[in-house]
């Protein structure tokens, strides 16, 4: 078993007693309380403070360290000192900690002024005054979000708002803020939070989600009731892909959702700029770019009969098609859903419809060498657009010369 570089050290006398203090301040931010504890028991300074005036109970507060912190209050670190900015660990602690350092002897007349101002993104900040800038992403990121104490955070946020003393952006690589995140969870508290908290409810990310595309996508719907009713966001926004809210609901087969979404003014025939379709190349298979998608395509793909009626129920087109001039039927044929099929036939979709490359619902199902599909099809009068290509085949093939007829001419051929 690996053994602590720190606790090696002192087990071997490498490292001078000068530098226990030092170190301190290292181990508390790592929690590493091995090392802590071995360097307070050789003498380190419990209440060194750092060149912004935190000491390590400051730090062990700041990140959330109950049991670091109870054993250096235990060992007599001080809960009272100020910091350069005239904060005690006590501004930084969680209702646990805090606890813990009441017990202590903490002050809770601490007069020092709000934070003056905090800016976030995941790769540059600027504070003043949190004791160690790496792990201020986790801990803006939690505040912000109030997951265990939604309304407490808020009343902060909200009084800092008032002072202007406080401004938080939170986005990770993908443009992402707090809201997206708190969406795609389906945390309806912790949405309301954040909207109080000054986050656009409509805000976008890099690829132009917004909040109510991932709760459409991941079925939330009472976060998609709140940002609908009270906060009344575009229902019918698109991201760069021109995908909407409805498309992401009708492929994720949730009828309850589209038949909100449609109640509510979502348009059941808006299309998608890019959607990838999967086509047969050789052997394989590939993706292609398609536009025009609408979500009862989606609905059809993924084999969704209850889906499908919502959106007819709300007047969506049934024979409408993409760029590449395919319908809904197409997409269940090529999906293999042949309930789905069955159920568009019988609502009355165009069995014949030709794509740009000359297919057709039945040449579709001869590709995917689908029989039951191929079977319903036929039986159902659909058309094969392969059918006058065999036909040509077949004559071309009865014209060609036999075996026979060619050893003839080539056995006359050597004759000369």
């Amino acid at each position: 078993m690996q053994k602590n570089i720190f606790s090696l050290m002192l087990m071997w006398s490498l490292i001078p007693s000068t530098f226990y203090s030092q170190d301190l301040m290292q181990a508390v931010e790592l929690n590493d309380i091995p090392s802590v504890m071995l360097f307070v028991e050789n003498g380190a300074d419990i209440n060194q403070t750092d060149r912004m005036g935190f000491t390590p109970l400051h730090i062990a507060a700041w990140n959330g360290y109950a049991e670091l912190t109870e054993y250096l209050l235990q060992k007599g670190a001080n809960p009272n000192v100020l910091s350069q900015s005239g904060n005690t660990p006590l501004k930084f602690a969680n209702p646990a900690i805090a606890k813990l350092l009441l017990r202590y002897g903490a002050f809770t007349n601490n007069t020092a002024p709000p934070v003056p101002e905090l800016r976030y993104t995941p790769n540059i900040y600027i504070e003043s005054s949190s004791p160690r800038p790496r792990v201020i992403n986790r801990v803006v990121s939690n505040f912000i979000a109030g997951s265990s104490y939604p309304e407490k955070s808020y009343n902060i946020l909200k009084k800092l708002s008032l002072e202007e003393s406080l401004q938080v952006h939170n986005w990770d690589k993908d443009g992402n803020n707090s809201l997206h995140r708190a969406a795609q969870t389906g945390n309806l508290e912790r949405v309301k939070l954040l909207i109080k908290s000054g986050i656009d409810p409509n805000s976008r990310n890099n690829n132009g989600d917004t909040p109510l595309r991932f709760a459409a996508e991941n079925g939330h719907l009472e976060v998609i009731k709140y940002l609908v009713e009270q906060e009344g966001v575009d229902i019918n926004t698109r991201n760069n892909s021109g995908t909407s809210p409805l498309m992401v609901a009708s492929l994720n087969n949730d009828p309850k959702i589209v038949n909100y979404l449609t109640h509510f003014g979502a348009n059941v025939n808006a299309t998608a700029t890019a959607f990838a379709r999967r086509i047969r190349e050789g052997e394989g298979e590939v993706d292609t770019i398609v536009e025009g998608w609408t979500p009862l395509m989606a609905a059809a793909q993924m084999g969704d009969n209850k889906t499908i009626q919502a959106l007819l129920d709300a007047n969506a087109d049934l024979n409408a098609t993409d760029n590449d001039n395919w319908n809904a039927l197409m997409y269940a044929v090529q999906s293999g859903h042949l309930d789905t099929v069955r159920y568009l036939v019988k609502s009355g979709i165009d069995l014949n419809v030709e794509s740009t490359f000359n297919q057709t619902a039945l040449s579709i199902a001869v590709d995917e060498g689908n029989q039951p599909m191929i079977d319903f099809l036929k039986s159902v009068n659909a058309k094969d657009s392969s059918e006058p290509l065999l036909k040509l085949n077949e004559t071309v093939i009865e014209i060609l010369p036999t075996d026979e007829e060619l050893s003839v001419y080539e056995d006359a051929v050597t004759a000369k």
